[in-house]
């Protein structure tokens, strides 16, 4: 292995300077960018959501970044959008996040950007990428585009009503609650709604020249996450049932790579910084012990935006994770457990980095990055096997980690 200690930017995670002085030492990779992913190896862990805010102020502050993309519903979205403008009450907030658990870490970032919105004339806009409600519901993303077809007479008032008798009975929070109670429900109904719902999007696309608009593109937008939905649904009752088949969980990150395009496409930011987990943002496929589940969003953005598109994972050397299993006794339809991280693996990238960098920095990666006899990186409760120098742009390595109260 090639010594990478040249490319490795040491910083204390709880001093902000540090972490701000490090980021200026390689603020290039940032300015070249048109799109920044920023991930993390687990969900609900407290200490990602506060170095993360860090590298989001960095990045606004510093490098004109005025979008802050998150793994969050597209519709939902743009209510958060709305409430870090100011023009919806600031004791909304907790409502408008009910849907899920959301660390007080992620209200904290959603407030500064409030607060600096406030002082700079809402130069940040919030945008949600995800498939509606975890992938969960088709609401609320339904209610808004019924609400826009009745107004224009698009579609009958039976027709939307009939979709709505369905889509009520297949309300639930996440895509994992929604599978487990798939084979509970009438399948003729399911695939009656799936078939309603593709024939509304039919429909508004056979009427584009006459309705294009930036509220039509947004509603197309959205009714093509309705039908994302219908088939991470099936998707995701296969992979828990263990009959999926490759790539079949691709189908939400695929919406994200959409929503992503789309919003730039019609001019409404032009610097994104990106929010979700490691495994969606990497450039390379999702590999399960050689079944290879998703090719992620980030895979989709390098292939559109090149060079424009940078990767940078958030991983860590010690404390615990969060477990995720599917059960549907649990509100959200999956529990959660504090899962305690061992010592990492010689052949994975947290100890090849304090090894080489200390127990917090950021390594990057370029044509002189080597990494033989490294190919895992933490992912929750396990490792994920990938090409390390292909998959991510630069990695954060943080020392410690602790799951969020929320999921207490």
């Amino acid at each position: 292995m090639k010594n990478i200690k040249p490319l490795t930017f040491p910083f204390n995670s709880e001093n902000n300077t540090s972490i701000k002085q490090s980021l200026f030492r390689f603020r290039e990779y940032f300015d070249s960018s048109t799109i920044v992913g920023l991930g993390e190896n687990s969900h609900f862990i407290k200490e990602f959501f506060t170095f993360r805010h860090q590298v989001i102020e960095f990045l606004v502050t510093e490098c004109d970044f005025d979008t802050l993309a998150f793994e969050f519903g597209f519709s939902e979205g743009l209510e958060v959008d709305k409430w870090i403008k100011s023009q919806i009450p600031f004791d909304d907030l907790d409502k408008l996040l009910s849907h899920f658990y959301y660390p007080n870490e992620f209200k904290d970032t959603l407030l500064w950007l409030r607060r600096y919105n406030q002082d700079n004339n809402n130069q940040i806009t919030f945008l949600g990428v995800d498939i509606p409600k975890n992938g969960g519901s088709y609401f609320p993303n339904f209610r808004i585009v019924s609400d826009y077809l009745q107004r224009l007479s698009i579609v009958s008032s039976d027709v939307l009503q009939k979709i709505l008798n369905l889509a009520e009975k297949f309300d639930f929070y996440s895509t994992s609650q929604l599978a487990l109670n798939l084979s509970l429900f009438d399948e003729a109904e399911h695939n009656e709604l799936k078939a309603l719902l593709l024939k509304v999007y039919i429909r508004l696309i056979t009427l584009q020249p006459k309705l294009e608009s930036l509220e039509f593109q947004s509603i197309v937008h959205q009714v093509k996450g309705l039908i994302y939905m219908n088939y991470n649904a099936d998707a995701m009752e296969s992979f828990i049932t263990e009959r999926g088949i490759e790539g079949d969980m691709g189908a939400k990150d695929q919406y994200m790579a959409e929503s992503i395009d789309w919003f730039l496409k019609n001019s409404l930011g032009k610097k994104i910084i990106l929010v979700a987990h490691n495994a969606h943002i990497q450039k390379t496929p999702v590999d399960f012990d050689g079944f290879i589940s998703c090719y992620p969003m980030g895979q989709r953005l390098s292939m559109t935006f090149g060079e424009k598109y940078k990767a940078f994972a958030i991983t860590n050397l010690r404390g615990e994770t969060a477990a995720l299993y599917p059960d549907n006794d649990y509100q959200f339809g999956f529990r959660v457990d504090k899962f305690p991280l061992d010592f990492p693996e010689s052949d994975s990238v947290e100890f090849i980095m304090q090894e080489f960098g200390g127990k917090e920095c950021c390594l990057l990666m370029n044509r002189s990055t080597e990494l033989k006899n490294c190919n895992k990186i933490r992912f929750d409760s396990m490792c994920l096997k990938t090409e390390i120098e292909e998959a991510f742009d630069g990695i954060f390595l943080i020392e410690k980690s602790t799951v969020s109260e929320v999921v207490d």
